[in-house]
């Protein structure tokens, strides 16, 4: 009964963003009942407050599981799955150029197959343009030049179901700062101690 009720929910909802605009992507009514199902699921991650799970399309009309989250205090991130049957088993994590600020997609990586996160690395560039943000906070610096990359990719890599999924980073401008965070910061998954803020 649920899996119909879920059908049916996606299916209105498609109608409503059809009607409505569609935004940044669009929801999609082309996965099974299971896959939708499955999708919805990463609503219950276990230590991860995830905000929306669903199927959704990239530009050329690839299905794929679409999740939003928040890391605590300011971390938005989002991640797009491809379907079990189009995953290529590695992960990418998708830079964010300049001060970043905003979720950036990358469908022509997940129509290659790629699991996909980005994240607004702890602030809203609408709300507080160019370097405004780190302006007397902390916090901010921190997620931002660091701990948001980290974190995000922690929480991707706990989606696919495998920690040690070979991955990747792409598309960073402002200093390329995620593999050599990646690499120098988090060996092993932890912070050097010498680090830590």
């Amino acid at each position: 009964m649920r899996r119909i009720v879920s059908a049916i929910a996606l299916s209105l909802c498609g109608a409503w963003v059809s009607t409505f605009g569609a935004g940044a992507f669009q929801v999609s009514a082309l996965g099974s009942v299971e896959e939708i199902t499955n999708c919805e699921d990463l609503l219950q991650q276990r230590n991860l407050t995830i905000t929306y799970a669903g199927l959704a399309e990239t530009s050329k009309g690839k299905s794929y599981c679409y999740v939003k989250g928040l890391l605590l205090p300011a971390v938005h991130f989002h991640v797009q799955l491809p379907l079990p049957g189009d995953w290529n088993g590695r992960f990418l994590k998708w830079g964010d150029g300049g001060k970043d600020g905003d979720l950036d997609f990358a469908d022509h990586r997940v129509t290659e197959g790629y699991a996909v996160a980005n994240s607004n690395t702890g602030h809203d560039n609408g709300a507080e343009p160019g370097s405004s943000f780190g302006y007397h906070n902390r916090q901010a610096e921190i997620d931002f030049g660091y701990r948001a990359v980290h974190l995000t990719t922690m929480a991707a890599k706990t989606m696919t179901g495998k920690k040690k999924t070979p991955a990747r980073c792409s598309r960073f401008t402002n200093g390329s700062p995620c593999p050599w965070i990646s690499s120098t910061w988090f060996l092993c998954g932890r912070i050097h101690p010498w680090m830590s803020p």
